[in-house]
């Protein structure tokens, strides 16, 4: 699951996502199929939280 300068979310119709750092700062937030450009960010661990009306993923990431 590492990603570069990109991010790409293909998510369920009305999920939304937030991608934070590590310290829980939230850096970008996207929706249904979205492209999130990263590369003003550094590279390190992240996390993508998705939220639909039925549940709450976080995903682990690492930037390169």
């Amino acid at each position: 699951n590492p990603f570069d300068d990109y991010l790409f979310l293909h998510l369920p119709a009305g999920a939304q996502a937030q991608l934070l750092d590590a310290y829980g700062n939230v850096l970008q937030e996207g929706q249904d199929d979205q492209t999130l450009e990263t590369s003003a960010i550094s590279r390190g661990l992240y996390f993508l939280h998705v939220r639909d009306q039925d549940q709450h993923k976080v995903i682990k990431l690492v930037k390169r």
